[in-house]
């Protein structure tokens, strides 16, 4: 996701600290317009974190750590930004780092020597950074959509965001051409009122692509077209645009929308761009299969997901798998932590790509994997 914490620095600090260090993970909605109830149920995430703690790793290290959790968990940082969203936390006795979801998530606390990522994968697979173009028959509106934000764009005085400022006096609508006949004047029907708009709206349309070619000359981000269909039809049918995306469309007039209501309508296209992640993974794993180069056992996927031969591996939110490693064998222990938090730590450690999906998703019901190589 962009701006993620799976991307930075800090991250790579935080899985490269001391083995037998804990780190405590911390997963709770916000609701601003229910403080109280958010506060209670961030405090008993609070609590459960101090036992999981104390009971794995000793009193000492939750002294070291709790300081840093009460800190990033206190009223002013939960509700800072005052919207509805996720916050993850992730705490050692060295520092915290801090991210916020743009989703619900289940409220959850994980004490383990690696932290619970599967929340954030979730977050980066729905982020979807694009350009919005709200277009009308008369006018147009540019949006930059960035960390699942609606950002309206300024844009140059002389941009054509009115078919009046496009086309000035060429404006055709309405218009009756008069011909000379010698004495006498006649008129003919070539450019009536309604062809003399659909001449108007195929010079507009031609001005706003012309304006937006230059506009992302030095882009490759994708360009969404949000217009009534017909609109649609006709300004895919002038544009000369590069990205101009054709998997995702917003069949409707923009026209008069608040940017809060333009939020709402975007909403979609990120589960939509999660979704198009977990079913090209999907079928990637199902060809893997068909050319032998699955790996599903236990044994086998943690074995490969050590040694760096896995490229991809697919989880479920709640997969759970207890035990651990001992010499290229997975060893099952229900009394051990489970071992998807690390074999989702090493992958992104090793490059591999991590896919989260719902557990009816998996093949088999069970995490699989498929080979580098």
């Amino acid at each position: 996701m962009p701006n993620s914490l799976l991307n930075t620095a800090t991250l790579t600090t935080l899985l490269t600290q001391h083995p037998d260090a804990p780190v405590v993970s911390i997963y709770a909605n916000i609701d601003p317009a229910d403080r109280p109830h958010t506060r209670l149920r961030v405090q008993d995430l609070i609590r459960q974190a101090k036992q999981h703690v104390t009971r794995q790793f000793g009193t000492d290290w939750w002294t070291s750590i709790e300081p840093r959790v009460s800190a990033a968990l206190s009223d002013d940082a939960l509700f800072a930004q005052n919207i509805k969203e996720s916050i993850a936390v992730l705490t050692t006795a060295d520092q915290v780092i801090i991210d916020h979801l743009s989703t619900n998530v289940t409220d959850q606390v994980s004490v383990s020597t690696v932290p619970e990522l599967r929340p954030l994968l979730r977050e980066q697979q729905r982020a979807f950074d694009f350009d919005l173009l709200a277009l009308n028959g008369d006018s147009f509106k540019l949006y930059q959509i960035r960390n699942h934000r609606v950002i309206l764009t300024p844009l140059p005085e002389d941009a054509p965001t009115t078919l009046t400022q496009a086309l000035g006096t060429e404006i055709r609508g309405g218009d009756v051409n008069g011909v000379s006949r010698g004495e006498h004047a006649g008129y003919h029907g070539h450019h009536t009122k309604d062809v003399g708009k659909d001449i108007d709206l195929t010079n507009y349309f031609q001005a706003v692509d012309n304006f937006m070619q230059a506009w992302q000359k030095d882009t490759q981000r994708p360009l969404i077209l949000f217009a009534l269909p017909e609109n649609q039809a006709l300004f895919r049918k002038l544009s000369r645009l590069t990205h101009v995306s054709t998997d995702y469309v917003l069949n409707e007039s923009p026209a008069n929308l608040s940017t809060a209501q333009i939020q709402q309508r975007v909403e979609p296209l990120f589960e939509q761009h999660a979704d198009q992640i977990i079913q090209t993974g999907l079928k990637a794993y199902h060809d893997a299969a068909n050319a032998n180069h699955q790996v599903k056992l236990p044994t086998d996927i943690a074995t490969a997901v050590s040694h760096g031969q896995l490229g991809t591996l697919i989880v479920a939110d709640t997969s759970e798998w207890h035990g651990h490693l001992d010499r290229d064998q997975f060893i099952t222990d229900p009394t051990a932590a489970n071992a998807i938090p690390s074999l989702c730590v090493t992958m992104l450690q090793r490059g591999g790509d991590v896919i989260v999906v719902n557990e009816d998703q998996l093949p088999d019901g069970q995490p699989v994997g498929i080979s580098r190589y």
